[in-house]
């Protein structure tokens, strides 16, 4: 599961023990509706440790068109510094249009801190 193109919408999921958080799912919902109302593709991503393939395809259940999944046991705990470049290099080669994340400790640091190095407008809340 791979890929993403130029004007998706994507959501951040979260995972905590090789478990998708309950907002990733959220995040899919309000991601759905608005990917669907600018016509454009939903893309979930997922930065972390390797999950089983079942876990990511819950994403594409829960309404992703696609999942861009980067996984290594590298990632397992969250860093700011080690997302955002990984965060920055995906934005950079697929060129998302919108990127949501929650108003979690993870969203609200990590984003900030990406939008920063790829020169994008921010709105918390």
């Amino acid at each position: 599961m791979s890929g993403g193109v130029k004007g998706d919408v994507w959501i951040l999921a979260e995972q905590y023990e090789e478990k998708l958080k309950a907002v990733s799912f959220e995040l899919l919902s309000r991601g759905r509706s608005l990917a669907d109302k600018l016509g454009a593709r939903l893309c979930s991503v997922l930065i972390g440790p390797v999950l089983e393939e079942e876990t990511l395809r819950e994403l594409i259940y829960r309404g992703a068109d696609e999942v861009i999944a980067v996984q290594d046991e590298e990632l397992r705990y969250f860093c700011c510094e080690t997302y955002s470049g990984v965060l920055e290099t995906l934005i950079r080669e697929y060129k998302p249009e919108i990127i949501l994340a929650a108003a979690t400790s993870t969203g609200r640091t990590l984003m900030p801190y990406t939008a920063v190095k790829v020169h994008a407008g921010l709105t918390a809340d």
